[in-house]
């Protein structure tokens, strides 16, 4: 499960960086990233908890799948809010108001921060990127500067 939850950190850690952009485009990019970030997250409480979804469901299946089965997601109005604009942007090419990548960050970063430790007992904050460096030697340097 961890590297779910770090892939999920990485993608929010990039769109961070196009959030920060002016240009409605970035803030697209943003959306874009922080809603797979969302979304990878999600997945892997459905394996955690081995929910049952049916093949193909939309994002939104997954989230009353969760709640279908006694689970509680936090935020899921913004999450939810937060599927439509990415849907807006990558499926008709809808481009955002520029800030609107700053809003969706602080949803993003709320979802992930409380459903990392309610469902995985990890601290958002401290899920180190450094364990996807595929280099064992460059990887145990780095966890030993991090520390």
């Amino acid at each position: 499960m961890l590297k779910q939850l770090l892939l999920c950190k990485r993608l929010f850690n990039e769109g961070m960086t196009f959030a920060k952009r002016s240009d409605s485009v970035s803030n697209g990019i943003a959306i874009s990233l922080f809603q797979d970030s969302v979304e990878i997250c999600v997945w892997a409480i459905i394996k955690d908890k081995n929910i049952q979804v049916k093949d193909g469901a939309p994002f939104t299946g997954y989230i009353e799948a969760i709640q279908k089965a006694g689970f509680i997601l936090p935020q899921v109005a913004k999450i939810n809010e937060l599927n439509k604009a990415r849907v807006n942007f990558k499926h008709y090419g809808n481009l955002p108001a520029s800030g609107e990548g700053i809003k969706f960050q602080s949803y993003v970063e709320d979802f992930l921060t409380t459903s990392f430790q309610d469902y995985f007992n990890q601290n958002f904050e401290k899920v180190s990127l450094v364990d996807l460096v595929s280099d064992p030697d460059v990887r145990e340097k780095l966890k030993e500067a991090e520390s």
